[in-house]
């Protein structure tokens, strides 16, 4: 709770009070829900097609934007640079190097988990920003919209293919 003095004619000041955004974020809301709605009239008005163009337009606007941010000459700079972009996000993102020359990234925490699980395109277009932003070969091995405990990607320098889980 935070709160605000004011003053209000003569004598003692009053107190406003608010709660905090970290307050605020242990009462219920219902984005998910709205999200999900929202996508759903989408599709149902202008098609699946709609849908999947404005992930797409999301991903193209991340990727202007982490373009600037995620420039390292190595992989592995541009792979530390990115984990800490989607670090803010609330990704919860750890990477490793692997003995092959690749990497692997892995993601504890989907803050769009609700509607991913609704909408394959928001998984999509977060593949083809990892491939764009990293300038790399990127493959998904675990799905948390599939209902895995993560999502996890194999990274590999381009002409290094990375091998898809089983």
């Amino acid at each position: 709770v935070d709160h605000e003095e004011i003053q209000r004619g003569v004598g003692r000041p009053n107190f406003i009070y608010h709660l905090t955004d970290a307050a605020a974020s242990l009462f219920p809301n219902n984005y998910d829900q709205l999200a999900s709605y929202v996508l759903d009239a989408i599709e149902g008005l202008f098609g699946r097609e709609a849908v999947d163009r404005i992930f797409e337009q999301r991903r193209q606007e991340q990727a202007q934007s982490y373009r600037p941010q995620v420039d390292g000459t190595s992989l592995t700079d541009r792979l530390e640079q990115l984990t800490h972009l989607r670090e803010a996000e609330g990704y919860m993102p750890v990477w490793e190097a692997r003995e092959d020359g690749t990497f692997q990234l892995r993601q504890y925490h989907c803050p769009i988990l609700h509607v991913a699980a609704e909408c394959q395109a928001a998984c999509t277009q977060e593949l083809a920003l990892y491939v764009d932003v990293l300038d790399a070969e990127v493959v998904r091995q675990t799905h948390q919209a599939k209902g895995d405990t993560t999502c996890s990607y194999q990274i590999s320098p381009h002409g290094k293919k990375a091998k898809r889980r089983a």
